[in-house]
């Protein structure tokens, strides 16, 4: 609860360890049979229990204004929905276009998001985007985004092939 005002962009990154200690354990143990129930009851209990914590102490439980620097209930929130996210999904097969879709975006998600920052600003310039409605803007960035991703890929992947060759 006490953050202090110098040297915390320093320290910043302690917190996020946790997730590396998580990744870890997670790798290590997610073929036990205890695994699933443990993780997602220890995060919930976690994240109830600093709920009530800060509830207590009105400070904010929106999620974003827990996040720098992350606190526990902030970190067990991830952790417990990255367990239920991995449940779901190791059990459930999905249409190879979907899968396809879901791998490409997992994969390139790093690129798409400063890519779209740059989408967004040419398109800004050139477009009333204000006279858009939200949805449609949004729509054409991500179209615009993906795209540029795509053509990347096909450059990255010749590119690749006339080195060989």
């Amino acid at each position: 609860f006490y953050y202090p005002n110098s040297v915390y962009k320093l320290v910043m990154w302690l917190p996020w360890s946790i997730i590396s200690f998580f990744s870890y354990y997670f790798v290590k143990n997610e073929e036990k049979k205890y695994f699933f129930p443990a993780t997602v009851l220890t995060g919930l209990t976690v994240f109830i229990l600093f709920r009530i914590i800060l509830s207590q102490y009105q400070h904010t439980l929106v999620l974003q204004y827990n996040k720098y620097p992350p606190n526990l209930y902030y970190l067990s929130y991830g952790i417990t929905c990255i367990t239920l996210l991995y449940y779901f999904f190791s059990r459930v097969t999905l249409p190879a276009l979907i899968n396809r879709c879901l791998n490409f975006f997992s994969r390139y998600s790093y690129e798409i998001f400063f890519s779209h920052w740059f989408v967004l600003y040419v398109l800004s310039k050139i477009i009333a985007y204000w006279n858009w409605q939200w949805w449609q803007f949004t729509l054409l960035v991500f179209t615009v985004s993906v795209i540029i991703q795509l053509v990347f890929n096909q450059l990255a992947h010749r590119l690749l092939r006339n080195r060989k060759s």
